[in-house]
């Protein structure tokens, strides 16, 4: 549902009854049902109702249901988001909607990487070939939504950085009005570790190919010592993108969502119990995935930044990084190897408390970034040979650039 003035439009989301909540600010508002098979008829209000501060109001929408529609499509999330961690079993899920006004039956396919192993789902696979699994689902009413939660166990030898890919496919109905949400595909890159409070967006970084939608992962653990009887995540969307089309895709805890000011949309989890990580790694985490579309797509040179701010109870809220999606080249970028005559060695790679420099004459200028582009170390060497500590450096890919050698070397942090 959404509320409308001149300037303004704030967004909710029903419950399982149908019941919509939301706040607004004082003022005179249209109702529009925001569903591609429902038209509004009228409102028990005659189209607007004047909103006084501090008052609560019960507004009945009558809609006619448009028969004899046909859409339906799925698309897979990861709890972990657009990252896996290697040797881990991280979790998934298929989310399938019949998002028109027929009772179908479909089938979906399922095609994930070979550097995962399957190990289980909530819905037993009518068939496993190969990497491809095949669900059938049956009697899915209008409107009607469902997911299968699924486990793979990420290769523990897999590189780190790389990217691994999950293609979900909605089969088997004749007439789909919109098959552009019969594919999905999830991407994520594999790392060692995580930081628990994230922001992510799909694409990511810079991008080469004109961007139209982004979607976005916000997961948030609790490392405190008790649980978290209420957790509240604010997050302040780019005026680029279109809020009236803003999609929620899936989330760990039942929540309430209100958008304040056109673009602050906060998610509440009223009695969540979150509990500490040290009473359990899965039952302290929790996470949101939307996706919106861009007003209009990006141009080269523009991009998009986002952050979510995570409160747990009546503490200081906790940053997420920004999330950054961008068109064009990265001008930041570090240079690949331009001098491979340079005799510059960096030794133990893989290393764990320190990596030692080592060259043939005087360093110069040297610059290490982490897998993120972080600027980790930055120093003037004025002699052949430098010894780096890295004790506080997460696990992870590291690029060494030496600059007046025009060189670039990587190396692996493990514990």
């Amino acid at each position: 549902m959404i509320y409308t003035d001149s300037s303004n439009n704030f967004i909710t989301f029903a419950n399982d009854t149908g019941y919509y909540k939301i706040s607004v600010i004082p003022g005179n508002f249209t109702l529009n049902v925001e569903k591609k098979y429902l038209k509004t008829l009228y409102d028990s209000c005659g189209g607007t109702k004047t909103f006084s501060s501090g008052k609560t109001y019960s507004v009945d929408v009558p809609y006619r249901v448009i028969s004899n529609k046909k859409d339906i499509g799925s698309v897979i999330t990861a709890h972990i988001g657009y990252v896996a961690r290697r040797g881990f079993s991280e979790k998934y899920n298929i989310i399938y909607q019949n998002y028109a006004t027929t009772t179908e039956n479909f089938t979906i396919e399922l095609e994930y990487p070979d550097s995962v192993t399957y190990k289980s789902s909530s819905l037993s696979p009518s068939s496993h070939v190969g990497r491809i699994l095949t669900f059938v689902v049956n009697g899915i009413k209008k409107f009607e939504s469902g997911k299968i939660a699924l486990v793979f166990e990420i290769a523990a030898k897999k590189q780190l950085n790389s990217k691994i890919r999950f293609l979900c496919n909605t089969y088997s109905l004749a007439n789909d009005l919109d098959s552009a949400n019969n594919s999905d595909l999830l991407i994520q890159t594999v790392r060692a570790s995580l930081d628990p409070n994230i922001k992510q967006s799909f694409p990511e970084g810079y991008v080469k190919t004109p961007v139209s939608k982004i979607r976005y992962h916000i997961q948030f653990q609790n490392e405190g010592n008790h649980y978290a009887t209420r957790v509240v995540v604010v997050d302040t969307i780019d005026g680029r993108l279109s809020m009236n089309k803003l999609q929620m895709i899936g989330c760990k805890h039942p929540y309430t969502l209100r958008v304040e000011k056109g673009n602050v949309l906060i998610w509440e989890f009223d009695n969540i119990y979150l509990l500490p990580k040290s009473d359990g790694e899965e039952e302290s985490k929790g996470y949101i995935t939307f996706e919106t579309p861009l007003s209009s797509p990006l141009q080269i040179g523009e991009s998009v930044l986002n952050r979510g701010h995570i409160y747990f109870d009546y503490e200081d809220p906790l940053p997420t990084p920004f999330a950054l999606v961008a068109f064009g080249s990265d001008p930041n970028g570090i240079p690949t190897i331009t001098n491979k005559q340079a005799k510059i060695s960096v030794y133990p790679n893989p290393g764990n408390q320190q990596f030692t420099l080592e060259g043939e004459s005087v360093l110069g200028k040297v610059s290490v970034f982490s897998s993120l582009g972080e600027l980790v170390f930055d120093k003037t060497i004025f002699t052949a040979t430098e010894s780096i500590n890295t004790e506080r450096w997460a696990n992870g890919i590291y690029v060494v650039r030496f600059w007046e050698k025009g060189l670039s070397l990587k190396v692996v942090k493990q514990n």
